[in-house]
């Protein structure tokens, strides 16, 4: 497809996206916490990357120098100091022993790490083996990629469920994709939105409980492959998937692409493998929206991507380099789902643009250092990690009963916390809740 036919449309901007104030977290570099955070021994609201501890969970091989290597304790696995599925029991790990929840020589006792107090966290020393990181020198420019948010779907809910203080009236909430067009790799997506699958799998119990908590409303010219090819996208023509977690409202038209390579964080699939059909509802996971051979031809970002240091502005400790040229980077976002992950990215042309024009090559940005070239913009791609930017925007996070359909609240209550300390940092960053009718358009007509 040539320039003159490109279907991608430039992103509407948040109404204010996000601008509220923030609480800001404390910073001691050198165990480095930002907002919870530690670099080196990466820490996300409790949560360890590349080594990968998400929301207490071990995940990859996870402590070196505390003597547990390619054993993956999912789901919560360091519970009391011990280590589940790889290797530490009883609260102990050999040459870095774990009690009561602290690691000792990993630097985290009963929740703190020396070097920067983190509150509620428990944190690792990573050695640079256990990930794949890049070497902050080495980081290339900025690649920019063409974005396009889409919705296949909707679900509808109270009001008051998705942000504190709101309606009791029923509100929509579009199941949020994205189009991604990358200047070599081609295109790209990130989530699936719904397919008229999930009807058909939640006919019969249990996995129609699922439906009659969260109706649906879904057309089949509203799937992703259907609005793709309107624009002139085959299904063969997506190279790659990613995917943020494993709801169904993120999975649904997954088997509609099956030349497509899926990137998946592995905290979040791990807990959800081995699940009854009874547990994967109370989860929100319907295995059989998953292609077939998911388990075997899918990639575990943990283990593929390259590991980079934050950018400036950023409360992370870093995020995976999922293409290795610093065009897609996948954030950890825990609580709404076990390993959620948000996208990091950079879209040509000004959000306020009809189109967008892509640059011819790769070999098209100049060299320089990793900042957005000129008349771009930066969008966080959060996932489910706020339900709106007007909740971003006024603080105000889901009612606790959300809390129900949650992996983790204070995790959620965390990576809330820390996209309000982002926007607050770095203005200019555009945070895309999935679930956003600001960046999402739907039609309330479906049926029902």
């Amino acid at each position: 497809m040539d320039g003159t036919s490109n279907p991608i449309a430039a992103v509407r901007p948040a109404s204010g996206a996000a601008h509220g104030k923030a609480a800001h977290g404390g910073a001691a570099h050198g165990g480095a916490v930002h907002g919870g955070a530690v670099h080196g021994g990466a820490v996300h609201g409790g949560a360890v990357h590349g080594g990968a501890v998400h929301g207490g969970a071990v995940h990859g091989g996870a402590v070196h120098g505390g003597a547990v290597h390619g054993g993956a304790a999912h789901s919560g696995a360091v519970h009391g100091g011990a280590v589940h599925g790889g290797a530490v029991h009883g609260g102990a790990a050999h040459g870095g022993a774990v009690h009561g929840g602290a690691v000792h020589g990993g630097a985290a006792h009963g929740g703190a790490a020396h070097g920067g107090a983190v509150p509620g966290s428990a944190a690792q020393d990573i050695s640079a083996s256990s990930r794949r990181e890049r070497d902050p020198a080495a980081v290339r420019p900025v690649v920019p990629v063409e974005l396009r948010l889409m919705a296949a779907g909707y679900c509808v809910h109270p009001e008051f469920v998705t942000i504190r203080g709101g309606s009791l009236k029923s509100a929509a909430y579009p199941a949020g994709f994205a189009l991604i067009r990358h200047p070599s790799r081609g295109w790209i997506l990130f989530d699936t939105g719904y397919s008229a699958r999930f009807e058909a799998l939640t006919q019969h119990l249990p996995y129609a409980l699922y439906r009659r908590l969260t109706p649906v409303r879904f057309r089949e010219e509203d799937a992703a492959v259907r609005q793709l090819a309107r624009l002139g996208v085959r299904a063969e023509d997506v190279a790659l998937v990613i995917l943020s977690h494993f709801h169904a409202d993120h999975i649904g038209g997954a088997r509609d692409f099956p030349h497509a390579r899926f990137l998946y964080p592995e905290a979040a699939y791990a807990p959800l493998r081995r699940l009854g059909p009874v547990r994967a509802t109370r989860a929100g996971f319907i295995a059989s929206l998953l292609p077939d051979g998911f388990a075997d031809t899918a990639s575990p970002i943990e283990r593929t991507a390259t590991w980079m240091p934050p950018g400036d502005g950023s409360p992370m400790s870093g995020g995976w380099d999922l293409l290795g040229d610093g065009s897609l980077i996948a954030v950890s976002l825990p609580g709404h789902a076990a390993g959620q992950i948000g996208l990091l990215l950079t879209a040509t042309g000004a959000a306020d643009n009809a189109r967008v024009v892509m640059p011819a090559s790769p070999a098209a940005v100049p060299p320089g250092p990793a900042t957005p070239p000129a008349g771009s913009t930066r969008y966080l791609l959060c996932a489910d990690a706020s339900w709106s930017s007007r909740a971003l925007r006024e603080n105000r996070p889901p009612h606790p009963a959300a809390g129900l359909v949650m992996d983790d609240r204070a995790a959620y209550r965390d990576s809330f916390a820390l996209l309000r300390r982002w926007q607050a940092s770095d203005p200019a960053l555009v945070i895309v809740p999935s679930h956003c009718r600001e960046f999402f358009a739907i039609k309330e007509d479906g049926p029902r």
